[in-house]
């Protein structure tokens, strides 16, 4: 078995034949299946520097979502706070300016999406005593919540 740096790519004389690039590396048929198997859980195959091939693990940073439904958002306030959508309502009402209180009440009675990043999101997670990791968790477990 053989290994190009320059394709990525494994090479079997048996199949391939002479069309084996000029720069393949001979490999023994354990490191291949070790290789494969690395692969299949996940880990990347590449070159070392005498460009041999090594399994390398690939870490894949979550993306922590942005947006939810309100009904998810909601299900994941009380599954994480026990906050009810009475609370949400009475924490708006503790909103001093008419201005601010209006606008928070239609933000929250009428969006169709709560965004994590939105002076609304941002201004009641405040009211509610919710920190950045809370709003984290809230958002990370209300994309899962099917309702």
């Amino acid at each position: 078995m053989f290994y190009s740096k320059i394709t990525g790519g494994f090479y079997d004389p048996v199949i391939h034949g002479h069309d084996i690039p000029a720069d393949a590396v001979e490999i023994s048929d354990a490191e291949h299946a070790s290789l494969q198997t690395l692969q299949s859980l996940g880990h990347r195959i590449q070159a070392d520097p005498d460009g041999y091939p090594i399994a390398v693990f690939v870490v894949i940073e979550a993306v922590m979502p942005s947006a939810c439904s309100p009904a998810q958002g909601l299900v994941a306030l009380f599954a994480l706070k026990q906050i009810t959508e009475d609370h949400v309502l009475d924490a708006i009402a503790q909103i001093p300016d008419p201005v601010q209180q209006y606008t928070a009440r239609i933000g929250y009675q009428r969006a169709t999406i709560w965004e994590r990043g939105s002076p609304t999101m941002l201004a009641m997670a405040q009211l509610l005593q919710l920190s950045d990791e809370d709003l984290d968790a809230l958002f990370s477990y209300a994309v899962t919540v099917q309702v």
